[in-house]
């Protein structure tokens, strides 16, 4: 009942993402990450919203995801709790043996350590051997200079 939300406008906050998905059901909860090393920063631009039920939920990612939200089109997902699961375990779970296919997951990678010099071509090359990469993309605003 946990929904991923990305490329949050810099000016939102979580009374803001209240008001706008409270129509699809009961919100239990609504956590824009913070920076640790940057008090003074609102939120990372991403965060997670949980709802009572799963129709709620379902309707929200439905009708939200590249909705335009204080100026930027929002992306919104299932979230996935990757940090109390093995690797292997995740493997099993999005594994689908009637259709012998994998699921397909979308995971954001945030760092502000990325060199000027990394490519896309490069971070591929590393996370390739982790499954098919759909999309690499690296804003240039994360890099260091």
């Amino acid at each position: 009942t946990t929904l991923f939300l990305g490329d949050l406008a810099v000016i939102c906050d979580e009374t803001k993402v209240y008001e706008l998905f409270r129509r699809f059901g009961v919100v239990e909860s609504v956590q824009l990450k913070k920076s640790d090393r940057d008090p003074q920063r609102a939120h990372l631009g991403y965060g997670f919203i949980k709802f009572a039920s799963h129709d709620s939920a379902e309707r929200a990612l439905q009708e939200m995801n590249g909705y335009f939200f204080l100026g930027r089109a929002m992306r919104v997902g299932w979230a996935l709790d990757f940090g109390k699961k093995t690797s292997q375990a995740l493997r099993d779970e999005v594994a689908d043996p009637k259709k012998g296919q994998t699921a397909q997951i979308h995971v954001m990678f945030v760092t502000r350590e990325l060199n000027r010099r990394v490519s896309e071509l490069d971070l591929g090359g590393v996370f390739s051997r982790y499954g098919n990469l759909v999309d690499i993309a690296i804003k240039k605003n994360a890099i260091n200079h």
